[in-house]
């Protein structure tokens, strides 16, 4: 696939204060990176320097081969973003705003402004003013706005912020249609970690300034984090025998009615097993158990930080 989105050693710092510390970071066709961080965390900033609002003091970024900094309007001209709270002129329809918008962009042809209603599910209040619009309706509006010239990358800093549960799916849906069915790189920040989960297909997560890791999303449900989750189900007889066991070898685990979440590093899995069974402790069931995306994130960043 091709990368339509690569950041290289990029930083930023405002004043003596460094936000954005040798950031590398890229983004696919057809996937949906989530950016993920505490609040201070530097989403916000290397997210506006994705998006040229911001210039970088250091590295590099690449849009669909293009360096931003070099080859400003060519690189540009591949991004459609929205970022902080979308702007419209709310006593004018909502394919008026379109149509203006399409004015200024230059290039649209003829046709396109239905095409991207109908992609976001507005063509059927695509003639209402945009000051009755539901808060749902104006992020979708503004993501047409967006997709008029046909990007290969979006760009969207916290696009579910104070939508209802209804907006926010869909939204996602609508979403997950772009980067898989027309095949655009989405790059998209938010505090909604449960929706993150559902949305995306790769996390790139950030704290102070740097980034941690990138996973795949079945990486975090899985252990990315250097972490299994196990479930033992253990005979009436050996739990205390196993409560002693894992108390003595540092683990932590909960138990509830005879099964034992043990939190086990990946390279210590098969050994524990051994040690359960050579005790003589009876398991009646072993599993995987996933880990929600929230758990993955306080494992990578330490925990103890919120989400912006």
């Amino acid at each position: 696939m091709e990368t339509v989105l690569k950041l290289e050693n990029v930083s930023k710092s405002f004043g003596h204060r460094l936000v954005v510390d040798q950031v590398d970071l890229i983004v696919k066709q057809g996937e949906i990176l989530g950016f993920l961080g505490p609040n201070g965390a530097g989403k916000t900033t290397t997210i506006k320097i994705a998006t040229g609002f911001l210039a970088l003091d250091e590295g590099d970024v690449w849009i669909c081969g293009h360096h931003l900094v070099r080859e400003y309007e060519t690189a540009m001209h591949h991004v459609g973003g929205i970022v902080e709270n979308p702007e419209m002129y709310k006593d004018l329809t909502g394919r008026m705003n379109l149509r203006m918008y399409a004015r200024v962009q230059g290039g649209v042809p003829p046709g396109r402004i239905d095409e991207v209603l109908r992609l976001v599910g507005l063509e059927k209040r695509a003639d209402e003013k945009v000051k009755r619009y539901s808060l749902g309706m104006k992020q979708r509006i503004s993501l047409a706005q967006a997709l008029l010239h046909r990007p290969k990358l979006l760009i969207l800093d916290e696009p579910t912020n104070g939508l209802d549960p209804a907006g926010i799916r869909e939204l996602r849906d609508i979403l997950k249609m772009l980067a898989h069915h027309e095949g655009i790189g989405i790059m998209v920040s938010s505090h909604q970690l449960a929706e993150m989960q559902l949305m995306c297909d790769r996390a790139a997560i950030i704290s102070a300034g740097r980034i941690l890791g990138e996973f795949s999303i079945d990486e975090l449900a899985n252990g990315a984090a250097g972490q299994h989750h196990m479930r033992y189900q253990i005979e009436p007889d050996d739990r205390a025998s196993a409560r002693l066991l894992l108390r003595e070898d540092g683990f932590e685990f909960s138990e509830a009615d005879g099964l034992f979440d043990v939190a086990v590093p990946a390279e210590a899995r098969d050994s524990l097993l051994k040690k359960l069974v050579l005790a003589d402790i009876r398991i009646c069931s072993m599993t995987t158990r996933q880990t929600s995306l929230e758990q993955a994130f306080l494992e990578i960043t330490g925990g103890g930080s919120s989400i912006d």
